[in-house]
């Protein structure tokens, strides 16, 4: 599968547990269907997981911690933004701007294919 088609799959899991989380259970006020997509968030959020493992892979080793915490620390000041901009959306528009976060996972999934396979590869020195 790769690092790419495992990010991909996850990134599907997330887009599934959000809209069905957010977008279905949480506007039809039913803790049943809550529950039931819970468990495919938390499989999708494995995602992030592998961010740790794939990141390092992609830079030779003289810049690899380097890269790696630039990478890590950029992440954090946009998730920051967008807490922020999630936060002013439900305030505006209700519970609508919650199933839109999927959005930046459906993004993803046609970014990922830019990146690099680096299964069966060698680290770069």
């Amino acid at each position: 599968m790769g690092r790419r088609g495992a990010l991909v799959s996850l990134f599907a899991l997330m887009i599934v547990g959000i809209v069905g989380a957010y977008g279905w259970a949480y506007p039809h006020h039913s803790i049943v269907l809550l529950f039931a997509f819970l468990p495919v968030l938390g499989l999708g959020g494995a995602s992030f997981a592998v961010f740790a493992i794939w990141l390092p892979e992609q830079y030779p080793t003289r810049m690899r911690a380097t890269a790696f915490a630039f990478t890590t620390a950029f992440s954090r000041w946009v998730a920051a933004g967008g807490t922020f901009l999630i936060g002013y959306g439900t305030h505006a528009t209700g519970s609508l701007t919650l199933p839109l976060t999927a959005a930046v996972f459906v993004i993803s999934m046609l970014l990922v294919r830019l990146a690099p396979e680096t299964r069966s590869t060698a680290l770069p020195s």
